[in-house]
């Protein structure tokens, strides 16, 4: 889609939370729509759209809500660069270090299952505690002893 076709498309331009906000009210208000509607197709729980387009609001859009809201209403979000903003800071943006941030290879810490197994758990465990002294190793066990085998209060 041109840049030319988005303008004229456009509702309002939105370059922070409130004006994001108050665009989201001037929509609901140009539609006619009442707020329990909006909970009804945003399927968000009753009376939370009244609290979301409140003009002081009371909630805030969250990542389940605002796919709803905007739907509800009839809009969509467009990502546009700004040119000024970018104009204005080129000077002072750095690019980042991959290497930094990318680490172990590419993989993430939740996808290498591979490095957390029994064994591995064993040997870290067995690190740790060589670097606690045996007094406080005894202290440990016998706290969790007594934690295994005191009885649950009903």
């Amino acid at each position: 889609m041109s840049e030319d076709k988005i303008q004229s498309m456009s509702l309002a331009i939105v370059t922070d939370y409130s004006s994001l906000h108050a665009a989201l009210r001037a929509r609901a208000e140009s539609l006619h729509v009442s707020r329990e509607t909006v909970d009804h197709i945003a399927m968000l729980p009753d009376g939370y759209a009244a609290k979301l387009l409140a003009p002081e609001p009371i909630k805030i859009l969250g990542k389940l809500s605002l796919g709803g809201v905007l739907e509800a209403l009839g809009v969509k979000l467009v990502l546009v660069e700004d040119v000024e903003a970018m104009a204005k800071f080129a000077k002072k943006r750095v690019e980042r270090d991959e290497k930094s941030v990318r680490k172990l290879n590419m993989v993430s810490m939740a996808n290498a299952t591979w490095l957390w197994t029994s064994k591995t758990a064993r040997k870290l465990t067995k690190l740790r505690m060589d670097k606690i002294s045996p007094d406080r190793r005894s202290r440990i066990a016998r706290k969790a002893a007594r934690a295994r085998w005191r009885k649950a209060k009903i």
